[in-house]
């Protein structure tokens, strides 16, 4: 190669180089100041945290027929009932004390596979506890879908609040759900 070709060469190779780092600075920045949004393909809930100071003092409810457990406060009531028919083989409702804030689980027979498929575009996948999941959001209401221990079985986890939710009651959803756990 010939000098002044390689001068050329190396001339042009620093301005391709400064040129990019120059746009990659631009994209960063933008991206720093919130001016770049990205979207990612899976909008993915938090898996709720628990702090066990908080739930020491706090009831379990096992269910050895549908291998599922979860813990509430004290203070709030748990109801069970069977047999639903059509809707649920079990639903297990965990009230606040004011009975305006609820967390129902119901276990039905649904295939998860066909679940997912039937959901696809109304759901989102996410995970409750490390546990698969889809979940979807009303403004009042969470909805998390699992696929239950036992085949051909899924549970849905619903939180439910009413505009006379007192905050507070609406803040332990996240608490109660970080209990939620198969058991064996």
């Amino acid at each position: 190669m010939k000098s002044g070709n390689y001068k050329g060469f190396v001339h042009l190779f620093l301005v391709v180089v400064i040129v990019i780092i120059g746009i990659g600075g631009i994209i960063y920045y933008s991206w720093q100041k919130g001016l770049i949004k990205t979207t990612p393909s899976q909008k993915v809930s938090p898996t709720p945290t628990i702090n066990l100071d908080r739930v020491a003092n706090w009831r379990t409810y096992r269910n050895d027929k549908y291998l599922f457990e979860i813990s509430y406060p004290d203070n709030w009531r748990l109801e069970e009932k069977s047999d639903y028919q059509a809707i649920a083989l079990t639903t297990v409702t965990i009230y606040s004390p004011d009975k305006k804030t609820l967390l129902d689980i119901w276990v039905q027979n649904a295939k998860w596979e066909d679940t997912v498929q039937e959901l696809e575009s109304k759901a989102i996948k996410t995970k409750l506890n490390g546990i698969e999941a889809l979940i979807q959001e009303t403004d009042n209401s969470k909805i998390y879908i699992l696929a239950s221990k036992i085949n051909g079985q899924i549970i849905q986890i619903i939180t439910n609040k009413v505009s006379e939710s007192k905050p507070e009651d609406v803040a332990k959803f996240d608490q109660i759900l970080s209990t939620f756990e198969f058991i064996d």
